[in-house]
């Protein structure tokens, strides 16, 4: 299922919201003043934001569905907006010879990375050229859980009840299943598939230096183009 509009998103995953990287993935890359800077999967575009603060020279934002972008970024002319699949967008910006210096992607890796699209990614980047993004380190069990939990609404004074359910089939591959429900609001289904430390340096190596950098429940991975 898509993701809903901004608004609603935000509100269902309110809790995936409060744990926001962007500054510690954004402050991994350095100085990124004057920069080419990519936000790949960008939703709301909470990369973007923090980067054209950080004084970036041109921003481009990716996501396959417009009802979740976010408003306010064409900055004096500094955004640039793809709605497309990843992987037709990045076809896209290489046609047309859009370099970037810097391209992050959180929180969406699990749905687009195969050693095609890096190889297309870095035929973007000059050498040199820094990609980060972070994923979950810890496989969901194949059997259904089931986690509730209550969160106070911003703004407010009352709070909202959460039920989340997750777990993963295997076929070729593991498949992870989440289903996100928040009192008030419809509830959201995705679908993506669970990447291990060694598919994902299988999909990068040929094409970027691979650092991998451990959380308690995320990792994050430093690429350094080739």
């Amino acid at each position: 299922m898509k993701y809903p509009d901004i608004k609603t998103y935000e509100r269902l995953y309110q809790k995936y919201l409060l744990g926001d990287r962007s500054k510690e993935m954004l402050d991994l890359a350095g100085d990124i003043r004057d920069k080419v800077f990519l936000d790949i999967c960008c939703g709301g575009g909470r990369l973007t934001k923090e980067a054209i603060g950080m004084g970036t020279k041109k921003n481009v934002m990716i996501d396959s569905a417009a009802s979740m972008i976010g408003k306010g970024f064409d900055i004096r002319g500094l955004t640039q907006v793809i709605i497309m699949s990843v992987e037709d967008a990045l076809l896209k910006m290489r046609k047309t010879n859009n370099m970037v210096d810097v391209a992050m992607c959180q929180q969406g890796i699990n749905y687009w990375l195969t050693e095609s699209k890096a190889w297309q990614l870095s035929l973007l980047m000059p050498e040199g050229g820094i990609f980060i993004f972070n994923t979950f380190n810890k496989r969901p069990s194949e059997i259904p859980k089931i986690r509730e939990y209550t969160l106070l609404n911003p703004g407010k004074m009352n709070k909202s009840h959460y039920v989340e359910i997750n777990w993963c089939v295997k076929k070729e591959w593991f498949d992870v299943y989440h289903v996100q429900i928040c009192q008030g609001e419809e509830p959201h289904f995705t679908k993506f598939k669970w990447m291990d430390e060694r598919y994902i340096r299988s999909c990068l190596k040929k094409f970027f230096d691979v650092e991998l950098i451990i959380d308690n429940k995320t990792s994050i991975y430093k690429c350094i183009k080739k």
